[in-house]
C-alpha cells in the first residue's frame, strides 16, 4: 500500500481519520444539544466504515439517494434506512416492498400516483413501507409547497394499505449556492418554516407526524440558531432528524478546519507558456472552485497535488 501521497495513482480520496471521526462527533453533539435526533446523509461518503462510526457516535439510522444504496447497507447489517427520495415504476415499487424484509427502508414520497404504486407492492407482499411527504422549501426540484398541498396528499396516503405515513422532510440544498451567511440563514428559517407549517397543517385535519426531517450541511452549520428556535415551535414529541454531515470538503460552507478528506491530483498539463491554469486528474464535480497564482504555475506535469477545500461563507 502507498505509504506517501506521491506513490498514488489518481485521483484519489485521502480520509484524514482524525479530522473524520472529530466531525462525526461534532454533529452528534450538535444534534444532542438540540434534542433532535440525527439521520446522516450518506452521499458524501457512501462508504460503509463511516457509516457504522456515524451510528455509533449516537445517529438514529442513515438517509441515502437510492434503493441500491439502501441494499447495500443492509448487506452491512444497517436496519433504519430512509431513501430521500421519490421512486418511481413498478419495479422500484416492488423492491422497495422487498427491502422491508431485511429493515426498516422509507421512502419520499410527492405525488397519489406514485404513493398508490408502493401501496399494491407492499400489500401483495404483506408488507408495510414507511413513508414521508417532501416538502419543497426552496430548492425547487421535488416536493409538493408548504402547508396544505401536503396535508391534502397525506389524507390519501393514510387511506392507502400498505404503507406507513411517518411525517414530512425537506432538503434545502440550494443553500449551497448561497453567496453569504445571512442568506443561509434565510434559507434555514424558510426550510425550518416550510416543514413547521406542513406538520402543523396534518396535525390541524387529525392526522399524526410523528417525524419531521430537515438538513443540509450549510443550513445546520450557518444557521444552527434560527434553525433550532424554528424547529423548537413544530410541536410536542415529534422526532425531529437532521440529515446533513459534515464528513467530506465537496460542500460550499465547509472551512478548512473541518476538511476531513483531501483529493489527490497529478498535474496533466501546465508547461504552457505564461499558463495561468492547470489540468489535474479529476473531474469537476469534486471542484467548487478554481484559484491561479504562482502555486500553480511552480507545478509540472506528473506532479502529485492536494486539493484542499478552502471557500468559507462570509
Amino acid at each position: 500500500m502507498p505509504q506517501h501521497l506521491n506513490d498514488l495513482d489518481t485521483p484519489a480520496v485521502v480520509v484524514e481519520l482524525d479530522r473524520l471521526e472529530d466531525n462525526i462527533a461534532r454533529m452528534a453533539q450538535l444534534a444532542a444539544d438540540g434534542g433532535v435526533s440525527l439521520r446522516p446523509h450518506t452521499m458524501p461518503h457512501k462508504t460503509v466504515g463511516i457509516a457504522q462510526r456515524q451510528l455509533a457516535a449516537g445517529s438514529t439510522g442513515i438517509t441515502v439517494a437510492k434503493l441500491d444504496e439502501a441494499a447495500a447497507y443492509l448487506e452491512h447489517g444497517v436496519r433504519d434506512i430512509f431513501v430521500a427520495n421519490e421512486i418511481a415504476g413498478l419495479h422500484k415499487w416492488r423492491r422497495a416492498a422487498e427491502l422491508q424484509q431485511q429493515g426498516s427502508v422509507g421512502v419520499g414520497i410527492d405525488s397519489l400516483a406514485a404513493a398508490r404504486g408502493l401501496s399494491s407492492a407492499a400489500s401483495e407482499l404483506g408488507m408495510r413501507i414507511p413513508a414521508l411527504i417532501e416538502v419543497d422549501t426552496g430548492l425547487h426540484r421535488a416536493g409538493l409547497s408548504p402547508g396544505d398541498a401536503v396535508a391534502d396528499l397525506a389524507e390519501q396516503v393514510v387511506r392507502l394499505g400498505g404503507l406507513e405515513l411517518r411525517g414530512v422532510f425537506t432538503h434545502a440544498g440550494h443553500a449551497h449556492g448561497a453567496g453569504s451567511r445571512a442568506e443561509v440563514e434565510r434559507i434555514a428559517h424558510d426550510e425550518a418554516r416550510g416543514v413547521f407549517d406542513s406538520a402543523n397543517a396534518l396535525r390541524a385535519r387529525g392526522l399524526v407526524c410523528p417525524v419531521v426531517s430537515v438538513g443540509s450541511t450549510p443550513t445546520i452549520c450557518a444557521g444552527t440558531r434560527p434553525f433550532a428556535i424554528a424547529l423548537r415551535h413544530v410541536g410536542a414529541g415529534p422526532a425531529i432528524w437532521l440529515v446533513g454531515q459534515i464528513t467530506l470538503p465537496f460542500l460550499d460552507g465547509q472551512t478548512p478546519a473541518y476538511g476531513a478528506a483531501r483529493l489527490g491530483q497529478q498535474i496533466a498539463g501546465c508547461d504552457r507558456p505564461h499558463a495561468r491554469s492547470a489540468i489535474v486528474t479529476c473531474g469537476n464535480e469534486e471542484l467548487a472552485v478554481w484559484t491561479e497564482g504562482d502555486a500553480i504555475r511552480a507545478q509540472r506535469v506528473g506532479h502529485t497535488v492536494q486539493l484542499v477545500p478552502t471557500r468559507q461563507l462570509e
